[in-house]
């Protein structure tokens, strides 16, 4: 079995600590009270309480009783202000726009802290092409909402533990580009395809994101159970994007060139 962490206090510097309020109130504090006034008895002539092993184990029993209620209490408290914000978040008619810090850059994602949701999360890495892998709820959501399209970056990209790249693609811009394809086709122009491929590249956004960077997010509420929100970044190119300043960033970047083909 593993041992009880020490019973300090880091803020204070205490190596021992305990606290108490009346033994009125909660019955962990009346076990709080009975084991100092046990140990105080120790060196004490009087001996005011006495107990012996198995009177402390079954004291200890039960102050790790009151200790594990009073974690899952807690958690089940936050657990239901969570659901309780997942289903406010259904009820809406317009989707959930708000600000985001990356704390955490990992392998497997980016985690980032809700300053006026008091949560942290994790943003999803889902691109155009491989989609999204859960289902959202957006019945609520008003037809102009609706119509509004969920944009996607193209490549998502952990770069090391302090950056993290996304590539957008301006879908205006790649709409027109595939319209100026098709007409160099029709026309039978040789050099469409490096016309078509400049055209698309022009049109690419590249953010450069870091530690403490603050970036613009939506949080959709999921259609799963047990209820849940899925946080995602916002596209420069959505209409409700609104860029934010920070000293970290994000950085809006060009794309960056192809190489140029070299001829053997």
């Amino acid at each position: 079995t593993e041992d009880p962490p020490p019973p300090r206090h880091y803020a204070l510097a205490f190596d021992f600590y305990t606290h108490f309020t009346s033994p009125i109130r909660r019955y962990a504090d009346v076990l709080v009270h009975r084991q100092l006034q046990a140990i105080l008895a120790l060196n004490d002539e009087e001996e005011i309480v006495k107990l012996d092993d198995n009177e402390f184990e079954a004291l200890n029993a039960q102050c790790t009783l009151c200790n594990s209620k009073n974690l899952s209490q807690r958690r089940a408290s936050e657990k239901a202000e969570f659901a309780f914000f997942c289903i406010l978040l259904r009820s809406r008619t317009t989707p959930f726009y708000t600000v985001a810090t990356v704390y955490e850059i990992t392998p497997k994602g980016v985690k980032v802290l809700l300053p006026n949701l008091n949560q942290a999360n994790v943003i999803q890495m889902w691109t155009r092409t491989g989609g999204v892998d859960t289902p959202l709820f957006t019945d609520n959501l008003t037809d102009a909402n609706k119509s509004e399209r969920m944009l996607l970056p193209d490549e998502f990209e952990i770069v090391d533990s302090q950056m993290f790249r996304v590539t957008w693609r301006n879908p205006d811009g790649t709409q027109q580009a595939l319209q100026q394809a098709r007409a160099a086709a029709m026309a039978g122009s040789s050099d469409s395809a490096d016309a078509i491929r400049q055209a698309i590249e022009e049109v690419d956004t590249v953010q450069e994101l870091k530690l403490m960077s603050v970036v613009q997010v939506v949080v959709v509420p999921t259609d799963t159970i047990p209820i849940d929100l899925a946080v995602m970044m916002v596209s420069p190119y959505h209409p409700s994007y609104a860029p934010t300043v920070t000293p970290a960033g994000p950085e809006l970047l060009p794309a960056p060139e192809p190489a140029a083909a070299t001829q053997g």
